[in-house]
């Protein structure tokens, strides 16, 4: 037998059927091999912090969880007062999506965004259920009067957030109170009735709701 990027290749590898066993294994090898294609300062930036990268795209760590607790009668469970995370999003020429950021979702906690390096802002969407509308902040510190360096996202509010036009990666951080909890998040997409609601209530924004929800 041989070895191969990782992959065990068998004798019986060569009949007809062999054969195209073996051209998925490499195939899929070749498909393991292939990273990110993001911008050198912000590869930089995830291998020094070591971020790991994350299923929509971004890279992500935790930097902090606060050891003081208390039960939060909302979700009825123990719950940290607060937590921490960096989170670099970052335009990848291999993934074929024009733009980084986060799908469309809402927490039980309020969420605290933070811009630390980049080359632009990020664009944070809240949707407002009442009025229809969606208000725009661009989360950065380039331009004074545009730019935000932070931003806080009330708890159980539909957001999401794309790197604005021109920028190809930022690096931010994201403080949660109550501390984030997995389960304390849902994600639009995962409904396809209330996916269909968000397009009947916000119909001039169908094109943002179509990228937040293509992650």
């Amino acid at each position: 037998s041989t070895q191969s990027t990782g992959l065990y290749v068998s004798k019986d590898m060569t009949n007809q059927g062999g054969r195209v066993v073996l051209w998925a294994a490499l195939l899929m090898a070749a498909a393991l091999l292939v990273t990110a294609d993001i911008p050198s300062d912000a590869r930089r930036w995830v291998d020094t912090l070591g971020l790991s990268k994350q299923p929509f795209g971004n890279y992500l760590t935790d930097t902090y969880q606060s050891q003081m607790h208390f039960y939060d009668n909302r979700v009825h469970a123990t719950r940290s007062l607060s937590a921490n995370v960096y989170n670099l999003y970052a335009r990848d020429n291999n993934a074929g999506t024009e733009q980084a950021g986060f799908p469309l979702h809402r927490l039980v906690s309020d969420e605290i965004w933070h811009w630390y390096a980049g080359d632009g802002p990020i664009i944070l969407y809240e949707f407002d259920w009442a009025s229809g509308e969606v208000r725009n902040t661009s989360n950065g510190a380039n331009v004074p009067g545009r730019d935000h360096p932070t931003h806080t996202v009330a708890n159980g509010t539909w957001t999401g957030a794309l790197l604005a036009e021109g920028t190809s990666w930022a690096l931010t951080g994201a403080q949660t109170s109550p501390g984030f909890d997995p389960s304390d998040s849902t994600m639009a997409k995962s409904n396809q009735t209330l996916v269909q609601q968000f397009y009947l209530r916000f119909p001039e924004y169908w094109q943002l709701l179509d990228r937040l929800l293509s992650f």
